[in-house]
């Protein structure tokens, strides 16, 4: 049991609070599903952005593990291409 009289630790920020936004225990799940959303959303725009123009993502890892989520073998010649050029990737 903890000792009443002593000081609370510190709250800590959840990485996707906004603003310095001290989230209570049970908004952690909503902002991680709000957060995945917009990561998802994030990578569908970029994809969109570097040509790859049949590629749909609706899962953050990025694999087809679910029907929705769609890709070409050209787009990923695309994609490994473009990866080719960053040197931590390459």
């Amino acid at each position: 049991m903890s000792d009443p009289s002593s000081p609370k630790p510190a709250r800590e920020k959840h990485p996707t609070a906004k603003h310095g936004h001290e989230l209570g225990d049970g908004d952690l799940s909503v902002t991680d599903e709000a957060a995945k959303a917009k990561f998802i959303s994030l990578m569908n725009s970029k994809a969109r952005s570097m040509g790859l123009t049949s590629t749909h993502y609706v899962e953050p890892a990025g694999y087809d593990t679910v029907k929705e989520q769609r890709t070409t073998a050209r787009d990923m010649l695309k994609l490994a291409l473009q990866a080719n050029g960053y040197h931590e990737i390459a």
